[in-house]
């Protein structure tokens, strides 16, 4: 299962990454600072972002990879629960009351 999610993260974190490569987005996350006055509020904003930044280069990957592994295994318990739930329901597993 994390074999999976591994590939399925690699693909979904290039897809990212070349959209934030692309010039609108770049010019996009240029003028989000310039939302702020200019001064020291604007250089922190800047700051701010470009710490950002290095933290998704740094981390970014693995925190995808672990999200998409506990989404596979959260729809993987799902599809076990709604075949018993339906096996139940069909007869073929028959389910003897608590006595």
């Amino acid at each position: 299962m994390s074999f999976v999610a591994t590939q399925i993260a690699r693909r979904v974190w290039f897809a990212m990454l070349w959209f934030m490569r692309r010039q609108w987005m770049r010019r996009l996350q240029r003028g989000s600072v310039k939302f702020f006055p200019e001064g020291p509020r604007r250089e922190r904003a800047w700051g701010k972002f470009r710490r950002q930044e290095r933290f998704a280069r740094k981390y970014g990957l693995k925190i995808l990879t672990v999200t998409l592994t506990l989404c596979l295994y959260f729809v993987v318990l799902l599809v076990i629960y709604n075949f018993l739930t339906i096996a139940i329901e069909q007869g073929w597993l028959p389910v003897r009351p608590i006595e």
